[in-house]
């Protein structure tokens, strides 16, 4: 009898280091999430900045491009249209990126509740396990 009371606690003991280890996991993704989110902004923001200075130059000015180590020469208005792409580019995988990680907090939320009713289950039975040994 106590060898299988033994063994269900550490099954319990288990799933409890298991689901731990699930919301770990979810916390470490809202986190890289977040961070992407910050670096595409700034990017979006750059991208933005720098396309309004070239907007304000004429149609001949002499514009490069960086390409690796290279500076190419480019027409003005290739390089807004190809900066004005990246930043709807940037804008578009932010917004889809914001819609994955209010999936993923919301998923974090209910893991985090599962795993707090179930450590406090345990908690009781290994109270009452305790006070019956007594």
């Amino acid at each position: 009898m106590a060898a299988l009371v033994e063994a269900e606690r550490m099954e319990r003991e288990k799933a409890l280091v298991e689901a731990q280890q699930r919301v770990n996991m979810l916390r470490e993704t809202v986190r890289v999430m977040a961070n992407r989110q910050v670096a595409l902004m700034s990017n979006k923001r750059r991208l933005d900045i720098s396309t309004n200075e070239l907007t304000r130059l004429s149609a001949d000015h002499c514009v490069y491009e960086s390409v690796g180590r290279v500076f190419l020469r480019t027409p003005v208005n290739a390089l807004i249209e190809k900066q004005t792409a990246q930043a709807e580019s940037c804008e578009a995988e932010g917004t889809r990126l914001s819609n994955e990680k209010q999936r993923v907090t919301e998923q974090l939320k209910k893991e985090e509740a599962q795993l707090r009713e179930a450590a406090e289950t345990y908690v009781a039975e290994m109270n009452a396990r305790q006070r019956q040994r007594q």
